[in-house]
């Protein structure tokens, strides 16, 4: 029999792959079903903050992704689920190893933290972060 805890935990890793699973289809509208209003999203390129700027990021980000491979989904507690994620580009920068960790509230994403090598992604910096 599954605790309450147990519950909450799978319920978290089943947002944050439902949030990817969203953005491999290019799905913007169900993407942002998924985020807190007050949404934080940390990268190596920019910290960000509010859904509509986020949702705009994510727009440039799908507009540069060719497809993304959801490979690993982790619970870490309650409210925190880690992705392993392979999203691809279009050349020069190809495949880009990310790990997101994914904080909860309210069942809402309220902070997404994406780990991975920028310097292959620089040169796209401004198509996704401009305002």
């Amino acid at each position: 029999m599954e605790t309450s805890n147990n519950n909450q935990c799978n319920k978290s890793m089943a947002i944050a792959e439902q949030y990817y699973r969203a953005l491999a289809s290019k799905d913007i509208v169900t993407a942002s079903q998924f985020l807190h209003p007050e949404v934080k999203l940390i990268s190596p390129l920019a910290e960000i903050e509010t859904k509509p700027v986020v949702i705009k990021a994510l727009e440039g980000f799908l507009a540069a992704l060719e497809r993304l491979e959801i490979r690993i989904v982790s619970k870490l507690s309650d409210d925190q689920t880690i992705l392993f994620l392979n999203p691809y580009f279009h050349q020069p920068i190809g495949k880009l190893r990310t790990a997101a960790l994914i904080t909860l509230e309210n069942d809402l994403i309220k902070e997404i933290e994406l780990f991975y090598d920028a310097k292959s992604f620089a040169s796209k910096r401004n198509e996704i972060f401009e305002n």
